[in-house]
């Protein structure tokens, strides 16, 4: 018993006395029978302690090697002890020491050795690897292991409990996510995640282009080559060709004809592990030069100014790689627009020359006519200049061109108040409307766009 006990029991022993009390209660101590281990027991990292405690034990605390690690309250009692890597391969001492109401205790102690370090463990074949089919996985691990447990989301595989330590898994269809699970003597658990890669497909076969060409083949002789994704690695290749193998090599050469089609082709392939695949690839033949849709200016159209510029547009089924104007730079970048000096009046002869990408031409030509002399413009009926007016009073003009005139306008101090496309050129002016004084011009456009004018006249009111 210690001294603040036996002091509290002879002062309570004294007290009684001194006031007639009945005899003093027989001392009570909590009693542990069991700390839960057994002596020289071997513990792991984790370990959970239920000791056996008498009923009066309101608290236990459990020490290890005398430095207090765990402690519980609640009834029945049980700590988990975590053991330190300082700890691994000691022996130490385990106590339960279990305390009453009134704080009086009782105590055992258990010696017991530590095990403070998880199993490692090596497996053939490694993870992340590529497996086919039924496997067999051999694990690698201590002396002190005593099972190995494979496993996946949907529950255990197959496990191991002894030398040689292998386990057996078959992986068809398998996504390839498991895990192991590695438990040693003391009962530390390691887990290792990471699975493998199932392989129980054929190659992936797509043709190999690159990232600038067309998704067709020129008409002739064409080279194809074969884009291969596998987790092992091709084996085998054959290419089918409108009935017959063509090549057992990644690439294919091949005469497709002198025509536009499309070609169906199979391609059957094997990788190391024997799955076989079949793709399916449907190759097209572009035998034709670019179509032209349209060309500007329109045909027979008349243009002016000192350069003619002119846009083509075509389709193609590679597509078009570039346009060239005859006289002028090459055009990449529709729609494909150039232009050309003029020259003298008259017609002149654009040339077009439309490349696809396989180099397949299509010429292309557009007559315009150049016009760049003005019309001719004479009144021949009105007022001469300064003259005095009233009412209305009427001008005609005569106008001409080669190509035609397109129309003739009058201009009345400054501004265009009517209009006339008509020979004989007519119009009534109603001279109230402009004020005393009136500037008159008529003015010729030809169907080019020339213009030509008169001398202003000035009339008055």
């Amino acid at each position: 018993m210690g001294k603040g006990r036996a002091a509290a029991v002879a002062g309570l022993v004294g007290l009684l006395i001194v006031t007639g009390a009945g005899p003093a209660a027989a001392d009570s101590v909590p009693v542990v029978t069991s700390t839960g281990l057994a002596e020289g027991q071997l513990i792991g990292i984790q370990q959970t302690v239920r000791p056996s405690v008498s009923a009066d034990t309101v608290r236990i605390d459990v020490l290890v090697d005398d430095r207090l690690v765990a402690r519980s309250r609640t009834a029945p009692f049980a700590v988990t002890l975590y053991a330190p890597v300082d700890l691994d391969d000691r022996d130490v001492d385990v106590t339960v020491r279990a305390y009453d109401v009134a704080g009086v205790t009782g105590e055992a102690k258990t010696r017991v050795h530590v095990d403070a370090e998880r199993p490692d463990a090596n497996f053939t074949p490694r993870m992340v690897s590529v497996v086919h089919g039924p496997t067999t996985i051999t694990v690698d691990v201590p002396d002190d292991v005593v099972s190995v447990v494979l496993s996946d989301d949907a529950g255990e595989i197959d496990r191991a409990t002894g030398a040689p330590w292998t386990l057996d898994w078959d992986a068809t269809g398998h996504n390839g996510k498991v895990r192991f699970a590695v438990t040693d003597r003391a009962g530390n658990v390691s887990t290792f995640k990471g699975g493998y890669r199932v392989d129980d497909l054929g190659p992936q076969i797509s043709l190999y282009r690159h990232p600038d060409s067309p998704e067709t083949q020129p008409a002739g002789e064409s080279y194809l080559d074969a884009e291969v994704k596998d987790l092992t690695g091709l084996s085998r290749i054959e290419w089918w060709v409108e009935g017959a193998i063509r090549s057992t090599d990644r690439a294919l050469r091949y005469d497709f004809g002198p025509r536009s089609r499309t070609v169906p082709i199979e391609v059957r392939a094997w990788d190391t592990w024997g799955n076989a695949s079949v793709t399916a690839l449907s190759v097209v033949i572009d035998a034709d030069a670019p179509r032209v849709t349209s060309i500007t200016p329109a045909n027979l159209a008349l243009v002016r100014g000192s350069r003619i510029t002119s846009t083509v547009q075509a389709t193609d089924a590679t597509g078009v790689s570039w346009a060239t104007l005859d006289g002028a730079a090459s055009d990449l970048t529709a729609p494909y627009t150039s232009s050309i000096p003029a020259g003298r009046d008259g017609r002149k002869t654009l040339t077009w020359y439309v490349i696809d990408y396989w180099g397949y031409t299509t010429t292309a030509r557009r007559v315009v006519i150049v016009d760049n002399t003005k019309p001719t413009l004479k009144i021949t009926k009105g007022p001469k200049n300064k003259a005095k007016v009233k009412g209305t009073v009427k001008v005609t003009a005569s106008a001409g061109d080669r190509n035609g005139v397109g129309r003739v306008e009058l201009l009345i101090n400054g501004k265009v108040v009517a209009k006339d496309v008509k020979p004989g050129y007519s119009f009534s002016i109603k001279t109230s409307r402009y004020g005393k004084k009136l500037k008159v011009v008529l003015r010729a456009y030809d169907k080019a766009g020339n213009s030509t004018k008169t001398a202003t006249r000035t009339w008055y009111r």
